[in-house]
This record gives C-alpha cells, sequence and structure tokens, in this order.
C-alpha cells in the first residue's frame, strides 16, 4: 500500500510529507506523525494511503495500535482509503497529562477529525468502541460511518462474562485475572499478564499470533488501570438512538464478551447499524475470520461512499 499523503501545513513539524519508496518502487513507510490535543497533550497516530480517511481506536486500555495496523493494513492493499490509527493519550507513543476521561478521549478525537479536514469512517475496537460510542453521540457530523467491534453499550455483564472465562481458563489464567485487576504495578508485569490471557479471547488462536502481538505492543499499565476505572461509569444506552450515521456492528460468538448484552443490544439500539456475528471468532475476528471479515468490511465501506 502506498503512504504518501499530500503535503499540509497543519501538520507539526513538517511531518506530513512523501515518505521514500523502497527499492522496488511500489511500498512507502507508513507516517507516524504527532498532533497537539486541545490541553497540549501530543497524540500520536499512524497515517497510511490516501483517500477516505478511515480512523483506528485500540483496544485495553493500556495498548497501542500496533495490532490493528498488522490486521488492518494488508485488508487495503490496493484501496483507496487512507488508514489512521491513534494510539489513544497515554497509551503507545501519545502523551499522558492528568487524569484519563471520555470527555478527553473524545476532545482528542476531535482534534484529529479537525485535522484531517472532512468526515471520517470511526472504528472501534473493544475499548475503543466505547470511545468511538461516546465520540458519535456528541459529533455525528464529524462521521460518514461507524464500525464497532467487539465492544459493549455498558459493561454490565461482568458476571456473563466471567462464567465464559471460567469454562475456558486454566487455574493458572484465572489466578492472572485476579491480579491484573489488583496488583499490577508495572508494564513488564502487565504486558506478562496480557501474554497469559490473550488465547482466551480468542476460538482458535492463530500460531504465533499472540507472541507477536506480545513483541509489537508497547504496554502502559497506568492506562490500563486508569482506562478500567473508568468503565464503572461508561453507559450509552440513552444515547445511542441519537447516532444517525451508517453503523456496523461484528462481534465473536465465541468471544468471552457475550453478544446479547454486547453486540446484540448495540444493534438494537442503533438506528441504521447492522450486526454480523463471526462463528469461528473470539475477541478478533478480524484476526480469526479474516476473509470474511474483510468481504463484510468492504460493502458497508462500499455502502457509506
Amino acid at each position: 500500500m502506498r503512504s504518501h499523503p499530500q503535503a499540509n501545513p497543519r501538520f507539526p513539524n513538517g511531518s506530513h510529507r512523501r515518505v521514500p519508496e523502497n527499492d522496488d518502487g511500489v511500498t512507502l513507510r507508513p507516517f507516524m506523525p504527532t498532533l497537539k490535543a486541545a490541553d497540549n497533550t501530543e497524540l500520536h497516530f499512524t497515517s497510511i494511503g490516501e483517500g477516505r480517511p478511515i480512523v483506528f481506536l485500540h483496544a485495553g486500555l493500556g495498548w497501542d495500535s500496533s495490532y490493528l495496523i498488522r490486521s488492518f493494513s494488508p485488508m487495503f492493499e490496493g484501496d483507496h482509503h487512507r488508514l489512521v490509527f491513534l494510539d489513544v493519550r497515554g497509551n503507545g507513543r501519545s502523551s499522558y497529562a492528568g487524569e484519563l476521561s471520555f470527555e478527553l478521549f473524545s476532545s482528542d478525537l476531535l482534534s484529529l477529525c479537525e485535522l484531517l479536514d472532512e468526515r471520517v469512517v470511526l472504528f472501534g475496537h473493544s475499548y475503543g468502541g466505547t470511545i468511538a460510542q461516546v465520540f458519535a453521540t456528541q459529533h455525528p457530523e464529524r462521521l460518514a460511518g461507524l464500525i464497532l467491534d467487539s465492544t459493549f453499550p455498558a459493561f454490565d455483564f461482568l458476571p456473563q462474562a466471567l462464567e465464559r472465562i471460567q469454562a475456558k481458563a486454566t487455574a493458572e489464567q484465572m489466578q492472572t485475572f485476579g491480579l491484573l485487576f489488583g496488583e499490577i504495578e508495572n508494564d513488564a508485569d502487565y504486558a506478562a499478564a496480557i501474554t497469559g490471557l490473550l488465547p482466551l479471547y480468542f476460538h482458535d488462536e492463530p500460531d504465533g499470533w499472540v507472541a507477536e502481538f506480545t513483541d509489537e505492543v508497547l504496554f502502559r499499565a497506568d492506562a490500563f488501570r486508569k482506562g478500567s476505572a473508568l468503565l464503572g461509569e461508561f453507559n450509552t444506552l440513552e444515547q445511542l438512538g441519537d447516532i444517525n450515521v451508517p453503523t456496523w456492528i461484528a462481534g465473536g460468538a465465541s468471544d468471552i464478551y457475550p453478544l446479547e448484552p454486547t453486540a446484540v443490544r448495540l444493534n438494537n439500539l442503533i438506528p441504521n447499524s447492522k450486526l454480523d456475528v463471526f462463528e469461528k471468532s473470539g475477541h478478533f475476528p478480524f484476526v480469526e475470520e479474516s476473509e470474511k471479515y474483510r468481504s463484510q468490511l468492504m460493502k458497508f465501506l462500499g455502502e457509506v461512499g
């Protein structure tokens, strides 16, 4: 995929420039510019390709966008979209100032949309989907479409999720879950915990995927703790009916997040939405059923123009 947006003086420090071609003159490296948020927090994002922007928000919190870049860049080879992967404030290579909040996340997204200067398709995976919902209810005029993958409108399904976890987890993994929400103090411990637990999030984990994920993601334990604390207050159930943009919802049948209180409920509450359930997937349907996922994704993007 070519990765060379046209020059734009609003990108800081000349970061929005043509990147040299590789030896065969075909592939260009992604741009990795930064953006100043409204409170001067520096936000890192990666931009690949040209065309209508699709803004991707990663899961976690405490992760970054690298796993999304690895998964989605190949899907868009030769396609006319610009892929923009944002490291949420306090995550990845984005800087951090003060506390985290959904209002700040939404404000950051608004700053990015203003920089892109056109309506975007907004993609949110898991926790990223909660941020996407908040933004969609506050700034629908900025969106051409919305994609919600493996996410939820309220974090009120923990008992059902725990039942699913207990049915799959080893004793060691259950112990790690307890540590994750109680005693994780540094980035290395957080990375180790996620590495041990991620296999539970798959229907059938692809060989080597978790190991590669662990190698490429920049883990931030502080972001995980503070992001998790926000979930108790997160609830968009009363606002989802106001979302007036085309919305595609994706969920995996084997996800530890049960479909009824998550993807199904989102589909019931968002007026112009469509739900696709991936029967052989867990929390990462774009990994486990990538061909089917790409087909449905491109169909949706074709409909939103």
